[in-house]
């Protein structure tokens, strides 16, 4: 078999499996999606930011949609975390403003607000708009 890319072909089964969970989050079938997530955070190595990342972003996505706000919350917030870590600034700002989101569902508007601003900040920075 020829590789072109030995790192890629490792991620495959990481990359598969959270595209299951995206499927059946966009499905709204929260149970597979937790799953599927799970299956991915376990699948990557450690240095693999981006699959880690993205796996736990889902869970937690799963989560929420299934009512757990807290572990939707803590889990969603490891994700981005984890994305960041990869320099995943764009996923980063999406993401603290779905964080906020989840904020809202629990009540937590003070937090909520202040995660809107930091996804705000964020977006400044990276598009240069603050002095």
């Amino acid at each position: 078999m020829v590789v072109a890319d030995e790192v890629q072909l490792r991620a495959l089964p990481a990359s598969i499996a959270n595209a299951r969970a995206y499927l059946a989050q966009a499905r709204s079938n929260a149970a597979d999606a937790i799953n599927y997530a799970r299956q991915a955070l376990d699948l990557p190595p450690e240095d693999n930011y981006y699959e880690r990342g993205t796996a736990a972003a889902f869970l937690g996505l799963a989560y929420w949609t299934h009512g757990n706000l807290e572990a939707a919350c803590t889990t969603f917030a490891h994700g981005l975390a984890t994305l960041e870590q990869g320099g995943g600034i764009l996923s980063a700002i999406g993401g603290t403003a779905i964080l906020a989101h989840i904020r809202v569902a629990q009540g937590r508007l003070r937090d909520a607000v202040a995660l809107y601003e930091q996804a705000i900040e964020l977006g400044l920075i990276y598009t240069g708009g603050r002095d």
